[in-house]
C-alpha cells in the first residue's frame, strides 16, 4: 500500500505552536486555529501533528463522542 508523506515547513509549525502557546488548555478546533493564523485547515493540520511527533506539543483527547469523533486540547511541552 502506498503511504503518503506530507513535510510541513519549520515556519507553519512555528505558527501553530506561538498560537497554542497563547490557549492556556482550552479546547479548540483545528479550523479554529487555521482560521485565527490564516493558513489552510490541511496545512495546520499536518503542522500540529508533526509538532506532536516532535513532542513539542501533547495531543490531550478530552471528549469522545464516538470513535470517530473527539474533541482535543493541545498542551505545549516545555
Amino acid at each position: 500500500m502506498a503511504t503518503v508523506c506530507i513535510t510541513t515547513s519549520a515556519e507553519e509549525q512555528q505558527r501553530v505552536y506561538d498560537f497554542i502557546c497563547t490557549l492556556n488548555g482550552e479546547q479548540i478546533s483545528i479550523s479554529a486555529i487555521a482560521k485565527a493564523i490564516g493558513m489552510p485547515q490541511s496545512r495546520t493540520r499536518y503542522a500540529l501533528d508533526d509538532l506532536v511527533a516532535d513532542h513539542k506539543v501533547e495531543k490531550i483527547p478530552i471528549r469522545q463522542f464516538n470513535r470517530n469523533y473527539v474533541r482535543y486540547t493541545y498542551k505545549v511541552i516545555v
